[in-house]
């Protein structure tokens, strides 16, 4: 199934969690915690195009942002010496994560029901 049809945050306790669309590469990756994040769903209310399906992943001091193949989006790797600000929070149904490091803001949104995976892994990244 195209992981881009999920509609759940989920933790990835291991590599075998890791969506079957997402490359060998990253399925073979050494990370210590990490989820998946689904698609964000396109609504009138939102300034913003939704984000693409990605795997949020904290390996040491450093996460990994992987956006899913179809996005053609690259991965983004942030050391946490060089993440200057973070930012999470959520209204409603509408979660968000941005931070920020010395190239520049970047935001992540996605669909915030059912996100007790998403809040256990940005307890752990703030406490890094």
């Amino acid at each position: 199934m195209d992981s881009r049809e999920y509609r759940f945050i989920y933790q990835l306790r291991n590599n075998d969690d890791i969506p079957a669309d997402f490359s060998h590469d990253v399925r073979n990756c050494d990370f210590e915690s990490g989820v998946f994040v689904p698609q964000g769903e396109p609504n009138s209310l939102q300034q913003h195009p939704p984000s693409p399906a990605c795997l949020l992943l904290l390996e040491g001091r450093s996460l990994q942002i992987v956006f899913h193949p179809a996005s053609q989006q690259q991965p983004l790797k942030i050391d946490l010496s060089n993440l200057l600000q973070l930012e999470t929070g959520t209204v409603l149904l509408l979660g968000w994560l941005k931070w920020t490091t010395s190239s520049g803001t970047q935001e992540l949104r996605y669909n915030a029901r059912a996100s007790d995976p998403m809040n256990q892994f940005l307890c752990t990244l703030r406490r890094r």
